[in-house]
């Protein structure tokens, strides 16, 4: 049977009883299978969770929205998982997308604040002229009626920038920061403020990118600092048009001054067109670069005392001779002790794209970083396939995340939520 007329031919309820099935691999179990109706289908961005252990994310295609994606239809969703404590847990549908001002396709996951609100982006109509559906930026509020939707900013493809292929991040003031890659007053993209003045949202644009100096096209998530500070990356631009690291820093009057702190070089030794920014403690960032220069690698940016920033490669994978993981997805996450987790869409184990969950060790002397591949999705895909960064660290050191495809769920299976035990 075809997916389209899977799709067809299935109706699907709003809530699941999620089927927890436990798999070959020691320490992996799959929560939940996407079925590509009402519940979504490929589940992309990570997840979040809140004090009592429930999980949100969101599916790129899917719900009942009137969308269509060749076969695949829906204009993607937000779902929830919620743990009966025992083992089991059941998918929501907590909004599905229409298409409409509140957007379409929401790639990049999301982001919550104290209140329990969540904020998220949807990338928009794909083409050179998407107005007026060119992405949002949206918060879903849970009341006594269950989630309300605020579109805090629809993009139009103008002044304001457009396709965003990046989420967002928060302040400890309310802002909303992140980032369009195309458009904007120099054509280059943006990054933008949204401010809330208690009646409505306000869209300020902090930094237009142009020519490609100061970079080109900013994709991923952006990075705070302690001090306010904003740091992000470019799919272009720079010495080598391969990239930049920047940061915006808010100087007197409420302007926003750019600076490039890095530019990615010539000849792919370094990486190239980055995924994404992390940013530990310690104010250290960290990126990925995906199969540059052959199968990718994990840096990290270290800011000097005396000014100027360096990167450090702490990882090639697939190095000569030596199977494991590869491509990897981004971003990574970073836990206190300063191990680094992330996802592949490839490994060696499985090399027809199944997937890898891995983890970087500091090294105890020296400057070697070691490598953990934790898990290798098997390549017959029951367990999901083609997992996307970020990873959820619990204090247990559980492991969890999505994979766009595999599972039990459609013909070639519409995406997993899978947990990681240690």
């Amino acid at each position: 049977m075809s997916l389209a007329k899977t799709f067809l031919m299935k109706s699907f309820a709003i809530s699941f009883l999620l089927l927890v099935s436990l798999f070959a691999h020691a320490g992996e179990k799959v929560l939940y299978s996407f079925q590509g109706g009402a519940d979504g289908f490929f589940p992309v961005g990570g997840l979040v969770s809140d004090p009592s252990g429930n999980l949100y994310g969101v599916t790129e295609f899917g719900g009942n929205g009137p969308c269509q994606d060749g076969s695949v239809p829906g204009c993607g969703t937000i779902f929830e998982l919620r743990s009966d404590g025992k083992g089991g847990w059941t998918e929501t549908l907590i909004y599905a997308f229409t298409g409409g001002a509140d957007g379409q396709y929401p790639l990049y996951g999301l982001v919550r604040d104290s209140h329990g609100n969540l904020y998220g982006t949807t990338s928009g109509a794909v083409g050179a002229l998407c107005s007026p559906r060119c992405g949002s930026v949206f918060k879903l509020s849970s009341g006594e009626n269950g989630w309300t939707i605020s579109v805090l900013h629809a993009f139009r493809g103008k002044a304001d920038g457009g396709s965003l292929q990046g989420g967002v991040v928060l302040d400890s003031s309310g802002h909303v920061y992140g980032t369009t890659n195309a458009w904007g007053p120099k054509r280059g993209g943006t990054t933008f403020q949204l401010s809330n003045s208690g009646t409505n949202w306000t869209l300020k644009t902090i930094h237009a990118f142009g020519v490609g100096i100061d970079g080109k096209f900013p994709a991923g998530l952006l990075a705070l600092g302690s001090d306010g500070t904003i740091y992000g990356i470019t799919q272009e631009g720079g010495s080598a048009n391969l990239g930049v690291l920047y940061s915006l820093s808010l100087g007197q009057s409420d302007y926003w001054r750019e600076k490039v702190l890095y530019s990615f070089p010539a000849g792919g030794k370094n990486g190239g067109f980055p995924v994404g920014l992390t940013a530990d403690s310690q104010g250290r960032l960290y990126g990925v670069s995906p199969r540059m220069p052959v199968y990718g690698d994990v840096f990290q940016f270290i800011e000097h005392t005396k000014g100027g920033w360096a990167e450090k490669i702490l990882y090639n994978f697939r190095p000569p001779n030596k199977n494991g993981p590869e491509d990897p997805s981004g971003p990574v996450i970073v836990d206190k002790s300063g191990n680094v987790y992330g996802t592949t869409f490839r490994s060696a184990e499985f090399p027809d794209e199944a997937g890898a969950v891995y983890k970087l060790t500091p090294p105890t002397s020296g400057n070697q970083w070691s490598e953990t591949m934790i898990f290798a999705f098997p390549s017959d895909s029951t367990n999901g396939s083609r997992p996307t960064g970020p990873l959820l660290l619990d204090d247990e050191k559980n492991l969890y995340g999505v994979t766009e495809q595999g599972g039990t769920g459609c013909d070639g299976g519409c995406g997993t939520v899978f947990e990681i035990t240690p």
